[in-house]
């Protein structure tokens, strides 16, 4: 049966956009005479990307993430290397700038770097049909689950390694935070979650689910809350059995399975 999409189209601003400009300012400081300058300053700007995703693939645990922070190393040292006339040197970093970007590429077509937010919102309203009393904004009880300190210790690190959830672990409880605010809790720019999309399992089996006025007004229609947050709960709590029958390859196909581009969505940050 095919899965009616039930979340609103992107409206993102284009990737290519940024390129396009980037090229064009570019051709500005070239017809200035300050090509090699804008050069040099677009190789230091590089970097910072750089140690941001290097940053991403060790606080998550996801080393794929380590092709992307060596991909704009590489085109950093590649602008280095046109502004000063190293030709040798810019044909080896020419050559690598194009394996990187193949091996980015194929990244991110297999999903392996790209966040899951999306994918988890539209799995959390599939089986919600209902368009009566709509949004409430404050967080819902989902019922009951049975688990050990362990079994949630092992998950939050598997959710996070595969960009499904940021997790937030206390003596009480694990809070997994479904945000497309990623970059400032793992930078640590931001330590709370009340104000956003979350999952809490208590250590004493309790589950609690919030969703976010902003994340509701994602979904095309306005659905039941209580049946769209009670889904999300179950969602987690299926996730988290078969993760403990060691089946967690059923976690990436469920999400794999609602067929959302790779490209939906897609920030590395």
């Amino acid at each position: 049966m095919k899965h009616i999409r039930k979340l609103s189209p992107l409206n993102d601003l284009p990737a290519g956009l940024i390129y396009l400009g980037n090229g064009l300012l570019f051709l500005i400081a070239a017809v200035l005479g300050y090509w090699i300058q804008y050069l040099t300053f677009l190789g230091f700007l590089l970097l910072f990307p750089a140690v941001l995703i290097l940053i991403f693939a060790f606080r998550t645990g996801n080393y794929a993430f380590l092709a992307g922070a060596l991909h704009y190393s590489v085109l950093a040292s590649l602008c280095f290397a046109v502004a000063g006339g190293c030709k040798t040197l810019m044909l080896i970093l020419a050559a690598s700038f194009c394996f990187t970007l193949f091996l980015n590429i194929a990244l991110l077509l297999s999903k392996k770097v790209k966040w899951r937010r999306r994918e988890i919102l539209e799995a959390a309203a599939f089986p919600v049909n209902e368009t009566e009393n709509g949004f409430t904004g404050r967080p819902k009880p989902a019922g009951t689950a049975e688990y050990s300190r362990d079994d949630i210790l092992e998950f939050s690190a598997f959710l996070l390694k595969n960009l499904i959830a940021i997790p937030y672990l206390d003596e009480k409880k694990a809070v997994f935070v479904i945000t497309k605010k990623r970059l400032r809790h793992l930078l640590n720019l931001k330590n709370t979650y009340t104000d956003e999309t979350y999952v809490i399992f208590d250590f004493d089996g309790k589950v609690t689910v919030n969703i976010t006025k902003d994340d509701y007004l994602l979904y095309k229609d306005e659905l039941t809350f209580d049946q769209l947050t009670f889904s999300l709960g179950q969602l987690f709590k299926e996730f988290l059995e078969l993760f403990k029958k060691d089946e967690s390859i059923r976690i990436i196909n469920r999400l794999n399975a609602l067929k959302i581009s790779p490209f939906e969505g897609f920030m590395l940050f």
